[in-house]
Formats: C-alpha cells, sequence, structure tokens
C-alpha cells in the first residue's frame, strides 16, 4: 500500500499527459495501470506464500521447467531449428530471441536460475537428474548467448556459492558449470558470429547511462524523495536535453568511430506539438568517412538499465527501500 501510496504520487508529479501516466511509455507500458496491478500480485503471492509454507520448493522447480524451455528454445533457434515458425508464419529469426524478444532478457531470466539451481540442488532427492541436466543446458545457452554481464554474474554467484558451502560436492559442480559457461560457444558449432566477451560496449554504455541518471536526478520535481513517475528519464532529457551526453552515448552505442565528424547536434520539433515528439538531428560532415547530411533520432534512452536507479527516478528513494524489503 505504501509502495503504490508513492508510485501515485511520483505518477502525479510527473505533469505528463494522461494516457502516459496511465498506460507507460511507448514499449514499456509500466505506468499506473500496470504498477496497480503489480502490487495486487505481489500482495497475493505474499499472503499465498504464508498460507502454503511448502509452496516455494514446488515454484521453484516449476520455475526452473519453464526456464529449461525457454534454453532449449534458444538453442534450437541457433542452430537452425525454431518450434516457433509457425507462430510467426514462418519468417526465419535474424538473431535467436528464445520467447523474450532479446537474447539480453533470456540471459537476464537464465542466470538467477542457474545460482538458484546450485543452490538448491540437493533439497530435491527425487529430480536431482533434471537438475543437472537444467544446469548443463542453461550454461551451454548462456555461454552461447555470450552477454557479459550474465557471464559476470553467474561466476560472481558461483564463486559466493562455493565460499558458503565449501565441500568437495559443490567445488565440482560449480567447477563444470564455470568450465561450461566459458568453453561451450567454442566447442559447439557456430552457424551465427558469436559477441566478443572482450567488447565492453555495453558496459561503458551502462556507466555513462548511470553516470547520466544521477546527473539528470535533480530535474526531477520532489527528487530523490519521490519520482517522476514510469518515464521520468526520458522526461527529463526532453524538458532540458544533455545534448553532449546523449552525443556521446548515441557515439558509443552505434559504433561511431573517428571517422564521423559531425557538424552540430540539435533538438528539434517532431511531427506532433509535445514534448514528447521531439528529436535529436545529427548534423553530419562525414559518416564513417562517407558524405552523409543528417539523422533524426528519437530520445530512446529511457532507462538506466539497474534496477534500483530506475525506481529511484520514476518513484522515489522510498520506493527503493521498499524493493529492497520485498
Amino acid at each position: 500500500g505504501v509502495y503504490f501510496l508513492f508510485v501515485v504520487i511520483s505518477s502525479l508529479m510527473s505533469n505528463d499527459q494522461l494516457t502516459y501516466i496511465l498506460l507507460g511509455a511507448r514499449g514499456r507500458f509500466d505506468g499506473l495501470i500496470y504498477q496497480s496491478f503489480l502490487c495486487l500480485f505481489i500482495v497475493s503471492a505474499w499472503q499465498t506464500l504464508k498460507n502454503f509454507p511448502d509452496l516455494p520448493k514446488r515454484l521453484i522447480f516449476w520455475l526452473l521447467l519453464g526456464g529449461f524451455i525457454q534454453a532449449v528454445i534458444y538453442m534450437g533457434q541457433y542452430f537452425g531449428f525454431d518450434p516457433l515458425t509457425i507462430a510467426r508464419r514462418w519468417q526465419p529469426l535474424e538473431t535467436p530471441v528464445g520467447l523474450l524478444a532479446h537474447p539480453g532478457f533470456v540471459a537476464g531470466l537464465l542466470m538467477p536460475l542457474l545460482l538458484i539451481a546450485t543452490v538448491q540442488i540437493d533439497s530435491f532427492k527425487n529430480t536431482k537428474w533434471f537438475f543437472y541436466v537444467f544446469l548443463f543446458v542453461n550454461a551451454v545457452t548462456i555461454s552461447i548467448i555470450s552477454n557479459r554481464t550474465a557471464l559476470l554474474a553467474c561466476v560472481l554467484g558461483l564463486m559466493g556459492i562455493l565460499l558458503v558451502r565449501r565441500t568437495l560436492q559443490s567445488l565440482v559442480l560449480t567447477g563444470v558449470v564455470l568450465l561450461t559457461l566459458f568453453y561451450a560457444r567454442d566447442v559447439l558449432p557456430q552457424p551465427n558470429a558469436l559477441r566478443d566477451l572482450q567488447d565492453s560496449t555495453t558496459t561503458k554504455t551502462r556507466l555513462m547511462m548511470w553516470n547520466l541518471t544521477l546527473k539528470l536526478l535533480p530535474e526531477i520535481a520532489g527528487a530523490p524523495w519521490i519520482g517522476g513517475g514510469s518515464d521520468a528519464l526520458r522526461l527529463a532529457q526532453l524538458r532540458n536535453p544533455p545534448v553532449e551526453d546523449l552525443t556521446n552515448l548515441t557515439r558509443l552505442e552505434l559504433g561511431w568511430t573517428d571517422k564521423t565528424v559531425l557538424k552540430k547536434v540539435e533538438v528539434i520539433p517532431g511531427a506532433g506539438e509535445t514534448e514528447r515528439d521531439q528529436m535529436l538531428r545529427f548534423d553530419f560532415v562525414q559518416l564513417e568517412g562517407k558524405p552523409a547530411r543528417f539523422i533524426d533520432l528519437e530520445f530512446s534512452w529511457d532507462k538506466a538499465h539497474n534496477f534500483w536507479l530506475d525506481r529511484l527516478v520514476a518513484y522515489g528513494i522510498f520506493s527503493v527501500f521498499i524493493w529492497l524489503f520485498i
């Protein structure tokens, strides 16, 4: 209830259009309606777990089974056999995405499940074989996805588990999982080019986004005590555009090298009449060594890609404490 109160206050303080307050931004749909149902779900889940204390163990198995299905579908897509082709009217995928529309989302799901399975494996005597199969398939899939953040989180998590348990069985299990995580991608056939694990572009963009988020925090009315609604970060950029920061982010994200020379970057009105219709116009001298005029890009950096920072700018510091408690 307290969290929902901060959600409502922050959403109203955003001074945004009612449609966006209720539904959230295009492509996110995490506005007031979504947050309302999220609160109801959390309360319902809390009560259910209190009334059925043995339920978490059963839920863990089904959660891992869902992750296993996700991993199998992703690997099938990677090797050219996609069971979902019919649902997409036979349109092939350029990049495997599982059921979650993006490889990063798949890695974000499988990473915590791998750690949960490692911790809980001894609690499921009758289905221990499934946990071993799951760990292997999960580790292979994460290896193929080659998401550096997920790999690093897996390594740190597995090392933490090993330090806590300090048994021979844990040493062997974590060792096999780690070897699979790092070498499966090299042993298996590679029908598609894999991401370079030494590429630090994502890490750099994340750090820049966190810095930009903290820089824009004073632009949000009431921050840090309350936030500016679900789309606060984008609105702060639109109302006081940090052109230089957005230019640097765009350069890094799009891979523009020194061969790209910009004449100027400016904010222009879009096709509509609202602040959300504004665009960033990049006026070039040359683009990657070739003559070019300009391109117009939306203000698309709408999230910090950090759960706690996103909660802070959207609903304030008290919402962060509530989520920490949950």
